[in-house]
């Protein structure tokens, strides 16, 4: 299951396929079958036409279908992933690895992708995901049934929230409203180019579900919480640079995948995290091209501090990057890049639980991991 914890709604359809359905084909308009699977080398970007499209407010999409842990999602940077899952007879299948056929493209063009697939037994799946405009995303799904009986099961289409979360909530006849935040990026806040933060999301199936609602997390994770924003306010000391890997790239990864922690004077008993605000931008400490910056003035005994450190881990790869420096006397904002390098990350202990005790007070309890470690 996904590690990015956020609000997650969800619809859920049952869908009853008779037997002996026709039989779908693929033939529109004289088009070839692409039959690309995870290995093909095409480019799985899809955004609005012109046409239909603004510069501010602009929507783009990612098919993800090579990830055998996952389901197959499309994913904007800040406007969550879109997605789904199947349940027959109480067992959920979230992930491609639990296919009966993965996906494989069909039909791809710059706003529109067409992919079949497999996701239990005896049901056929052609789905089309066109990006009709800068904030209208449209999933149409075709189901066959290819065996000789009746096939009962659930569909649950989704909408997971991958940067910031979705706030205010309300399931009111089978649709989900919901509200979220998207910040323009320097260059649109420089150019004063008019946008909007705060946006209004509805969510729908052309059928009235049965059930639809909303959750926390997809796998009992915490949530990622959303850094907060202050633009009117100045730097004081803020120490930012990029992120490369091992071979000199640029690590094109968000928060949570990638970590950062910054203290003072060795002194790790307050320390700030890739959630911490950022003085006087809009963005947050790590953006999606590697730049990342985080404000030390927020930490504790800060201006008769002498040295900093600086730390940066990717989960997924188990790199780590570690810069200790002195903090310098002049400038508001000074610059320190940061390489990973491959370690070993500690295994994660088992069997982790957060207790709610009261108001702004909470236990954590964990069980010894199997590597011996503490």
């Amino acid at each position: 299951m996904s590690k990015r914890g956020s609000l997650v709604p969800f619809l859920l359809l049952s869908i009853i396929c008779l037997s002996n359905c026709s039989e779908q084909t693929f033939e529109v308009e004289n088009i070839p079958d692409l039959q690309a699977g995870k290995q093909s080398p095409l480019y799985t970007t899809y955004a609005a036409a012109r046409n239909r499209s603004n510069f501010a407010l602009d929507e783009g999409y990612e098919f993800v279908f090579n990830k055998d842990e996952s389901a197959p999602v499309f994913t904007s940077d800040t406007g969550g992933e879109i997605g789904f899952a199947f349940k027959k007879d109480g067992k959920l299948t979230y992930s491609v690895s639990d296919y009966q056929s993965q996906p494989v493209i069909r039909s791809s063009f710059a706003d529109e992708v067409v992919f079949s697939f497999s996701p239990i037994e005896g049901v056929d799946v052609v789905s089309k995901f066109l990006v009709y405009s800068s904030t209208t995303a449209v999933l149409a799904s075709t189901f066959t049934n290819t065996s000789d009986s009746v096939i009962s099961f659930d569909y649950i289409p989704f909408i997971h929230a991958n940067s910031r979360l979705f706030r205010m909530p309300i399931v009111e006849n089978g649709r989900i409203s919901f509200h979220h935040e998207e910040y323009p990026d320097t260059w649109t806040v420089g150019h004063q180019v008019p946008f909007v933060d705060s946006l209004q999301n509805l969510v729908m199936l052309s059928g009235k579900p049965e059930k639809a609602g909303f959750f926390t997390s997809l796998s009992g994770e915490a949530s990622a919480l959303p850094w907060i924003v202050f633009p009117a306010k100045k730097p004081v000391k803020e120490v930012n640079g990029r992120l490369f890997d091992p071979g000199g790239q640029r690590v094109m990864k968000s928060m949570p995948t990638v970590r950062l922690q910054a203290y003072l004077d060795n002194d790790t008993k307050t320390l700030l995290t890739e959630s911490s605000p950022v003085l006087g931008s809009l963005q947050g400490t790590l953006n999606s091209d590697g730049y990342f910056r985080m404000e030390l003035s927020q930490l504790p005994g800060f201006r008769n501090a002498s040295s900093f450190t600086l730390t940066a881990v990717d989960e997924e790869l188990g790199l780590l990057a570690q810069n200790v420096d002195s903090i310098p006397g002049a400038p508001l904002q000074f610059r320190r890049d940061l390489e990973l390098r491959q370690i070993t990350l500690p295994q994660a202990p088992p069997r982790f639980t957060v207790t709610m005790q009261a108001p702004r007070r909470a236990a954590l309890s964990w069980g010894r991991p199997q590597d011996g470690g503490q």
